[in-house]
């Protein structure tokens, strides 16, 4: 996850993405994290000033559908990965596996 995130941060389309939506949120008075360089707004303290800025967000994303092709980017880069790694991670699925039947013998038997 971490690879198609970061592939995904540095890709055309996010930054196209990126570009609109900031458009969008800064033209109806919000301003973007600057802590943060994903795709969100900064947000005041809880409260309904909150509410509105993250109806604002949300009301910019769907307008520009920014958040399908964004995730469909990272399941592309998520199914590659997968595939150059099939055997590695069913290696470590058969390991996962292997512990979780072991703990759950101990429970079985010892109470828990």
């Amino acid at each position: 996850m971490r690879e198609s995130f970061e592939a995904l941060k540095a890709s055309v389309e996010f930054a196209s993405a990126l570009k609109e939506w900031t458009s969008c949120v800064t033209s109806k008075g919000l301003t973007p994290n600057p802590a943060d360089n994903a795709m969100v707004p900064a947000f005041p303290p809880a409260g309904e000033e909150q509410l509105r800025v993250a109806a604002i967000d949300v009301e910019c994303k769907e307008s520009l559908n920014s958040v399908q092709p964004l995730a469909d980017f990272e399941a592309r880069h998520q199914m590659a990965f997968i595939a150059r790694h099939e055997s590695e991670l069913t290696e470590h699925r058969a390991q996962v596996d292997k512990v979780l039947a072991e703990a759950r013998e101990v429970l079985a038997t010892r109470g828990g």
